[in-house]
């Protein structure tokens, strides 16, 4: 084998090694961002679920005070 051909061979052989383990830091990566993101949002959403509890709550109190408005406005019969 020529100088030149065994140069290129071992670039080739380097550049595949390079790209194989570029793939695979970028799969530990990637596979430990999301782990981190699903535990990111689990502590998230803990922390948030009082209030959601909250605002159900409250959105369901000023639901019940309009359906309770709406049924005396349309049953009333003191002005009738």
């Amino acid at each position: 084998m020529s100088k030149k051909k065994i140069e290129t061979v071992s670039d080739m052989r380097s550049g595949i090694l390079e790209s194989e383990i570029i793939k695979i830091i970028e799969k530990v990566t990637r596979d430990n961002l999301l782990g981190l993101a699903a535990d990111d949002v689990k502590i998230i959403a803990r922390e948030l679920m009082p209030d959601f509890d909250k605002m159900i709550s409250r959105k369901i109190k000023e639901h019940l005070y309009e359906i309770g408005e709406f049924l005396m406005e349309r049953f009333n019969t003191e002005g009738d």
